[in-house]
């Protein structure tokens, strides 16, 4: 099986002068993965190399145990995903802006119905409007 690779500091897919690529030496998923529910829906990956920390490459942050985005927050997506299921993945990085939604909006009939549940280990997050959003 071919091993997962990481690429760091790059806006394109295609090869930049500033992008790191590394192989993953060891991936760590979460233990408590929930393949139903996507819950837990994470890992960790040690990669064969260090990253080389640069104006294009930074280290994130992660929140404290028990922390928790509060509805109405402004977050940022970012991906090279498909503009719709029939064309191929962007080749430039794309970003989108999106609202945190209250889990209990989202859970309701009008939203996901509860299919599936966004836990209490999830973000829901988007547009009320359903314009935009991570797939979209």
């Amino acid at each position: 099986r071919k091993r997962s690779e990481v690429i760091l500091g790059a806006h394109s897919r295609n090869k930049e002068p500033e992008q790191q690529i590394f192989t993953v030496k060891k991936a760590f998923p979460y233990p408590c993965y929930d393949q139903d529910t996507h819950e837990g829906d994470l890992q960790l990956v040690r990669l064969e190399k260090k990253a080389t920390i640069n104006r294009n490459v930074a280290i994130l942050p992660l929140p404290k145990k028990g922390d928790d985005v509060k509805p109405g927050t402004r977050c940022q997506v970012a991906g090279w995903g498909r503009f719709d299921s029939e064309s191929p993945p962007s080749d430039t990085l794309r970003e989108v802006n999106i609202t945190v939604i209250d889990r209990k909006v989202c859970n309701d009939e009008k939203h996901y119905n509860l299919h599936p549940v966004i836990g209490l280990n999830m973000i829901c997050a988007g547009d009320l409007h359903n314009s935009k959003g991570s797939c979209k």
